[in-house]
């Protein structure tokens, strides 16, 4: 690192950030319409329905076995009607969100990566909501995003990435501590900054924000989906990345989850039945 000072305060985080892109205004909307439960369902579906690459997307998801549905979803005022609002809101921000960011040569292989983990977590963290009543498609976005912040530094400063990537292979350590001893700042910090600018709802910012140590009270709420999520896509090591380490999951949070064994074997059995597919629509 040659001595060079590579510190990012939330002054120097924020200028970085802010160079990237806004959001699209239909993702914008979509997500803001999360907490709001006078949201004109018939306005949002025609929304999504003119931008036709995406409705291409999420018709296909939805006529595929992740919802396991015998009859065909023809349109997206069907989609709403079959599925219900929020998951075709789920839908719809996950097949335009990776549009934000665009893959150079030197981080298209990092980015790839780290939608194919991202899609996992959120596949992990729909099953989870499930067993614990947490809105499933809400859980399912904050699984995708999760890890947001760490495509904003691949992409707003990606020399830092690099120093931090030396860090890791020299002090064999994990992502996350190795972020904070060369940045003094790691990704989920960023990622509820990133979130927090773009305006996504605040439950979503704090979960974003504390994935990998959620707070006592939040272990059967969002933040503690999320840090198990995170985990198990981890372990399941979809991303491809040759060194990447599995995070220590919070035992207390692990056990309330209360997940048996059998439980576990059929949550991993989930997920990568549905991951090939939902990866080859999305990424």
């Amino acid at each position: 690192m040659n001595g060079e000072n590579l510190r990012l305060d939330a002054e120097r985080m924020l200028a970085g950030i802010n160079a990237l892109p806004s959001l699209p205004t239909m993702v914008a909307e979509l997500l803001a319409s999360i907490d709001d439960a006078t949201a004109d369902t018939d306005a949002i579906a025609r929304r999504i329905a003119h931008d036709q690459g995406l409705t291409t997307r999420i018709l296909r998801v939805a006529n595929s076995p992740f919802y396991g549905h015998s009859h065909r979803i023809a349109s997206i005022a069907d989609a709403v009607i079959v599925l219900g609002l929020r998951s075709v809101r789920a839908l719809a921000v996950a097949a335009s969100f990776a549009s934000v960011f665009k893959a150079g040569t030197d981080t298209e292989e990092e980015l790839r990566a780290f939608w194919k983990h991202g899609i996992a977590a959120a596949l992990c963290a729909r099953v989870l909501a499930r067993r614990v009543g947490v809105p499933e498609e809400e859980a399912f976005i904050g699984g995708l995003l999760h890890d947001i912040g760490r495509v904003a530094l691949v992409t707003c400063f990606p020399r830092h990435m690099a120093a931090v990537a030396a860090y890791r292979r020299e002090c064999d350590c994990s992502p996350i501590d190795a972020e904070r001893a060369v940045l003094g700042i790691d990704h989920a910090e960023v990622g509820r900054l990133l979130a927090e600018r773009w305006r996504f709802p605040p439950a979503l910012c704090a979960a974003i924000g504390c994935h990998h140590a959620p707070p006592v009270d939040a272990y059967r709420a969002l933040p503690g989906i999320l840090h198990l999520a995170n985990v198990i896509a981890s372990a399941l090591d979809v991303g491809g990345e040759a060194d990447a380490l599995v995070p220590c999951p919070d035992p207390a949070c692990w056990e309330a989850a209360a997940l048996s064994a059998d439980e576990s074997e059929r949550l991993f059995a989930e997920v990568e039945a549905q991951f090939g597919e939902i990866c080859e629509i999305l990424v």
